[in-house]
């Protein structure tokens, strides 16, 4: 017992004085500050985080078991969850400086213009960005990120069944809590397999005895995993939910849409979709991203022109072939109409495997591109953030002054009182307003759950509720939308979309419901 708690300490003395954990975190607060300033010192809350505002989100039925394990121990320490911005970001800085050591110290990366490079990657890429549009879970995504880079060192290094097992449940308690990160978990395992084969010249016979071993055990975690949910599921007598097509996730396909599926994934990595809200380079950065992936090719190239070992052709190839179905592995899991920007938090290990092999060229010229492009890739992401939150911003503020508008006009309505229930037919979400304010600037904003216009969010009415503190008795909207006198009705804003009817006030938001 005494010898392991000496190891404990050794290895915390070790990483305390470790000068690239030290430098990555700072750089991680540093780079998150600039990034993410103004969700951490102001409250955004729209879309889900109107009506989750004192939750952590879904949690059985999607599949989430160990979030909600982890919500139960929060309860019982802090009572009620609460979508806190300064603590949030706080806490998520917090993990992905955690995750980055885990990524340094396992691939030894020295570099430190790389180390602040990764720091501001990994804090700054929209994925990150879009999970604070969800700010009531983001910080414990952000841990389901660190342990699962945690559970790839830990089954890589597993020199025993048990520690492998160890491994497997860790890694299965990480799908529990988002399933985005078994990407992450599968592209790191990928790149630390490579690296292990470019300096330990692995013979073709130890190639395929790794490979055979990780993936088992990759296997033996998703086996955990479905068992696991589908144990919570009968306790609390549920079915997977549909949302998002996570019902989607154990189901059985066909050999075209299997095929369909990877060949997109090839797409996503290769070209991303310039406006899809899985494209976690925006703008000109999806530039610099193909020239990204054009120096990781010849560094490989590189490697392959200085080695005498003729197994790591074949090793480097099946590499090339795995890793970008690994890095956009939602995409391979379920329909691509599903797939948004916070499953995206995979794309880093783009830049990890950057880094890696950078650290392995003797070239000075092709390290110092490569350390200017990561630069220029990073200060862009800073920028993008600041662009979201702005966008952001101005929209919220646009909102609230439209509910408030809304609510005036419900209150001027003749014979009206604060116990006069409001019948709302069709939605603000479906509103034909042509006076809304639309700036072209903003459409650069691409990340989920951004990109939409914030009057017409789905979450309308928990917004006026959160915001204008109106929350009036409703009516279901069966009670009147039949009636001819509504069906004539002009919608809101124009003149008579708002009426008193045998004592209820009835605004037709917009010809169809939800």
């Amino acid at each position: 017992m005494m010898t392991r708690i000496e190891k404990w300490k050794t290895f915390l003395k070790e990483f305390a004085a470790d000068q690239r954990v030290r430098l990555f975190f700072v750089s991680v607060f540093c780079f998150g500050i600039l990034a993410h300033g103004m969700m951490m010192f102001n409250k955004y809350s729209f879309g889900d985080d109107s009506w989750l505002l004192f939750s952590i989100g879904s949690l059985i039925d999607v599949g989430r078991w160990m979030l909600g394990v982890i919500g139960k121990l929060y309860g019982l320490i802090f009572r009620n969850n609460y979508s806190l911005p300064l603590l949030h970001v706080f806490w998520t800085m917090v993990f992905t400086g955690l995750s980055g050591t885990v990524i340094i110290r396992a691939l030894d990366l020295k570099n430190r213009w790389s180390i602040i490079c990764l720091a501001a990657v990994m804090i700054a890429i929209p994925s990150v960005t879009g999970t604070f549009g969800y700010l009531f879970t983001s910080a414990y995504y952000a841990l389901a990120a660190f342990l699962a880079l945690l559970s790839s060192v830990m089954l890589f290094r597993a020199e025993n069944l048990r520690q492998m097992f160890a491994a497997d449940v860790l890694l299965c308690c990480t799908i529990g809590i988002y399933q985005a990160e078994e990407g992450l978990a599968i592209s790191f395992l990928l790149i630390l397999l490579l690296k292990h084969c470019l300096q330990d010249n692995l013979n073709s016979r130890a190639f395929w005895k790794k490979a055979g071993i990780l993936l088992g055990n990759l296997l033996i975690s998703a086996i955990l995993y479905a068992g696991i949910t589908v144990l919570f599921l009968k306790a609390a007598h549920m079915t997977m939910s549909a949302h998002a097509g996570l019902d989607q996730l154990s189901g059985s396909v066909g050999f075209s849409l299997v095929l369909m599926r990877i060949l997109q994934a090839y797409q996503e990595f290769i070209l991303p979709s310039a406006m899809a809200s899985t494209n976690m380079y925006p703008g000109n950065i999806r530039i610099l991203y193909e020239v990204l992936l054009i120096l990781i090719v010849l560094m490989l190239g590189r490697e392959l022109r200085n080695t005498k070992n003729r197994s790591l052709y074949l090793e480097v190839f099946l590499f090339l072939l795995v890793f970008p179905p690994a890095v956009k592995l939602m995409f391979l899991l379920t329909d691509a109409a599903y797939v948004h920007s916070l499953m995206m938090y995979a794309d880093i290990m783009v830049f990890v495997l950057a880094m890696t092999l950078m650290e392995r060229v003797s070239s000075s010229q092709i390290q110092k591109a490569s350390v200017v492009l990561l630069a220029l890739i990073s200060f862009m992401y800073v920028r993008y953030d600041n662009v979201v939150y702005l966008k952001t911003e101005v929209q919220q503020s646009q909102a609230v002054s439209y509910y408030n508008s809304l609510i005036t006009r419900i209150r001027s309505v003749q014979g009206y009182t604060d116990d006069t229930p409001v019948c709302w037919i069709g939605s603000l979400k479906e509103v034909s307003d042509e006076t809304i304010s639309d700036y072209p600037e903003f459409r650069e904003v691409i990340t989920t759950p951004y990109d939409e216009v914030m009057i017409r969010d789905y979450a309308w009415n928990y917004m006026m509720k959160l915001w204008c503190g109106f929350d009036p008795e409703t009516v279901p909207e069966e009670a009147f939308s039949d009636r001819k006198e509504v069906q004539t009705m002009p919608s809101y804003p124009d003149d008579g979309s708002i009426r008193m009817i045998d004592g209820t006030i009835v605004v037709k938001c917009s010809e169809e419901g939800d």
